[in-house]
């Protein structure tokens, strides 16, 4: 059995890939060592789908960044507390006695990576759902807030991630950008930057998206093809370009 420090061969590969998820959620994600090492093709799989998750996000949580650097607002990690002031059991969650640590990025996507000290021994945590539609980012399951998931499980090849809030997300996909809409029950405004940081888009949704969608480029006024891709309605999105969805 490999031995690493203070941790077991289990332990270590364990570790990599609750840290790999962890680190996905986070603004920028790193490796200090490198998983192939470890020799086990397991954890280097769940390791490489973690940074491809990252990846796939890196243009949102970027966009994320840029509006906090203009508002000074922390969209990047938002603490609960902070996005939902008035709710009070999003309060005290964030200790090593209930280990709730969820955040919002972008003011849509929840995170909830498990991690702490028992990450080796734990595979599920009370999650709380503040008050609106929360969308499962790997099944697509929909959870009606406010509430509490008790003992929610979060197997190691979980994508950590709720879908809420205004239920657009923008990703990385090969060499392009697509939009992607989720069925939150939003009307509103969404912005989003782009890679020079000033470049910026707005996204009009005027009505709630439900089981068909419009989505217009206003720009060129043309009606953009919208496809469902893994629970959600996708187009390809290119920044700078205004769009309505209806």
């Amino acid at each position: 059995n490999m031995e690493f420090g203070d941790f077991s061969g289990q332990q270590l590969r364990t570790y990599f890939i609750r840290n790999a998820r962890y680190a996905s959620m986070n603004p920028s994600m790193s490796f200090g060592y490198g998983v192939w090492n470890l020799n086990d093709q397991h954890t280097t799989d769940m390791v490489r789908d973690a940074a491809l998750d990252h990846h796939r996000l890196q243009p949102f949580i970027y966009s994320a960044a840029i509006r906090t650097y203009r508002t000074g607002f922390p969209y990047t990690m938002t603490p609960l507390p902070l996005a939902f002031p008035d709710d009070a059991k999003v309060h005290g969650r964030e200790n090593n006695r209930v280990r709730g640590y969820q955040w919002l990025i972008n003011d849509t996507l929840l995170a909830y990576p498990l991690y702490g000290d028992v990450y080796a021994s734990s595979n599920s945590r009370d999650l709380y759902l503040p008050a609106g539609k929360w969308i499962d980012y790997d099944d697509g399951t929909l959870y009606q807030g406010p509430r509490l998931l008790k003992n929610f499980a979060i197997p190691l090849e979980k994508t950590p991630l709720f879908v809420g809030g205004s239920g657009l997300v923008v990703e990385q996909q090969d060499s392009a950008l697509v939009g992607r809409l989720y069925a939150t029950g939003f009307i509103g405004k969404v912005p989003f930057f782009g890679k020079d940081g000033v470049t910026q888009s707005i996204i009009e949704i005027k009505h709630p998206v439900g089981k068909s969608v419009t989505v217009t480029d206003t720009r060129t006024q043309q009606q953009m093809a919208v496809t469902r891709v893994r629970h959600a309605y996708q187009f390809r999105f290119i920044a700078g370009h205004n769009y309505v969805v209806e």
